[in-house]
């Protein structure tokens, strides 16, 4: 048996939000140098959905940019926060009937 551990949620949702900020920046410089090949990972990733069929290359802009980075950072922090809560039940309760060491 091992010994686990509970989470703590300020940390893991951290981690979570700064971690999609960066994917996402590298996503965004992708889609700026790359904006076809983009494109067809966004295609491969959705098998039944062409999205080179409803397309429409929007302008660039700071905003955009910021606005998304923020909205991905939050949605990654709040998803970490969830997943501790969850973590810790599941850990909670296999403690209870004794799966691992408390």
């Amino acid at each position: 048996m091992m010994n686990v551990k509970n989470l703590f949620g300020h940390p893991v949702g951290l981690a979570l939000a700064v971690t999609s900020g960066i994917i996402y920046t590298i996503c965004y410089v992708g889609v700026l140098i790359w904006p076809r090949q983009a494109m067809n990972i966004l295609n491969d990733w959705f098998h039944t959905v062409d999205f080179s069929q409803i397309s429409v290359q929007p302008p660039f802009s700071a905003i955009s940019f910021l606005r998304g980075l923020v909205e991905i950072m939050v949605f990654a922090y709040l998803t970490g926060i969830i997943f501790v809560v969850v973590y810790n039940s599941c850990v909670d309760h296999c403690k209870k009937y004794g799966w691992i060491k408390k």
